[in-house]
């Protein structure tokens, strides 16, 4: 029965906005997508990249072929994604299953939930009258690097050297540039200012960052793995990513304008059915509404075509802050993160609904009542910024 191995960011929207520029988030999410990428040169023969999993930003699958190796692979993947990832959190996770969907289910979840996965956390540090990053401030300052013309150079730890590394973002396919090649989008934002600046003339000072997460994808996977033969299920989860893909894709291309200089959604997560973008203000309810409604088509095709008894299409379900160019991304993330919990609560769980909340004209403190998706598409063009 083969044995599978998950090793992956946790608390991963949080790591990639502890830098407030867009340069350092971007090169979070190339490093990201590189360390995995590279992954097979690290195994030497003891395992594999998992090829029932699908392709999630920040997690490496493995299967291990000689599970009297595994704690001495995992240790020494562990040893490089640190080198790499200086500020992450890893969580590790193993089971064995006759797939990788069951296997998930039995094993590797319920270790999370019963507090029992092995958690790899960032060095302390040793010295505390260091001086913090001027970045982050999170970590002490090792070095220096350079911010260009409007910043200069600034005292930064590990993690943010390797976010503004220009190395850092020479080589790997990210879901940025992906979108870019699918949209036909021509080159990505420089700066958080420019993403702002495609907005029109009324909200050039706003963005939104959207934080959207399935609704129903636990029960969902745990009916189809107790359905029997006839399902290829390693086949399913990776159609799960990839329709996530397709719908972000496709909501990015009804919100496009045929001025725009650049990409209009910068996407900084697509973990499976988990998704982070920003984009200016003033197309956030069109774009979430084509998002949420393209995902839940894609689902129920999907669920038409499996011809599964008691199988039901998950939804998608998002929560939306607006805020001016220069409000603190890490705080814009973090409410965004707390309005998706409470729209996923508002709908059990099931039906699609979206939280909002108003930085620029209602402060920090001020969350509207989460909307379903039902109600946005009656209101329509009647949302604005």
């Amino acid at each position: 029965m083969p044995r599978y191995v998950d090793i992956g960011v946790v608390h991963i929207q949080r790591y990639l906005s502890r830098t407030p520029t867009l340069r350092g988030r971007r090169g979070a999410s190339a490093a990201l997508a590189e360390v995995t990428a590279e992954a097979e040169s690290w195994l030497h023969g003891r395992g594999k990249v998992n090829p029932q999993a699908g392709k999630v930003d920040g997690v490496l699958s493995l299967v291990v072929d000689l599970p009297e190796t595994e704690e001495a692979l995992v240790s020494e993947v562990l040893e490089h994604l640190r080198a790499e990832l200086p500020g992450a959190e890893f969580q590790v996770t193993s089971g064995d299953g006759e797939d990788y969907l069951r296997a998930y289910l039995d094993e590797l979840r319920p270790m999370v939930d019963r507090g029992d996965a092995r958690v790899d956390l960032p060095a302390g540090a040793e010295y505390p009258l260091a001086a913090l990053c001027e970045i982050c401030r999170v970590d002490p300052a090792i070095t220096h690097v350079d911010l260009g013309a409007d910043d200069g150079k600034r005292a930064a730890c590990a993690d943010c050297d390797m976010r503004h590394e220009p190395k850092t973002r020479k080589k790997g396919r990210t879901t940025e540039k992906d979108l870019i090649d699918a949209t036909g989008s021509g080159k990505a934002p420089e700066k958080f200012d420019d993403l702002a600046a495609l907005a029109g003339a009324d909200a050039k000072e706003h963005l939104a960052t959207i934080h959207a997460d399935g609704n129903g994808i636990g029960q969902f996977f745990a009916t189809l793995a107790g359905s029997g033969g006839g399902v290829d299920r390693a086949s399913v989860v990776k159609q799960l990513t990839a329709s996530t893909f397709e719908a972000l894709s496709a909501a990015t291309c009804a919100v496009r304008r045929s001025g725009d200089a650049a990409l209009c959604v910068v996407p900084h997560l697509l973990g499976g059915d988990d998704v982070l973008v920003s984009l200016p203000a003033d197309r956030a309810w069109q774009f979430t509404v084509a998002f949420v409604e393209d995902f839940g088509q894609r689902m129920a095709r999907l669920v038409r075509s499996l011809n599964v008894p008691g199988l039901t299409p998950p939804t998608m379900s998002a929560g939306v802050v607006f805020g001016r160019r220069n409000f603190p991304f890490a705080l814009g993330v973090e409410q965004a993160e707390r309005l998706l919990h409470r729209a996923k609560s508002r709908g059990a769980g099931r039906a699609a609904w979206i939280g909002f909340a108003d930085m620029v004209s209602e402060g920090t403190g001020s969350v509207g009542d989460p909307v379903s998706l039902a109600a946005l598409r009656r209101l329509g063009d009647e949302l604005g910024s």
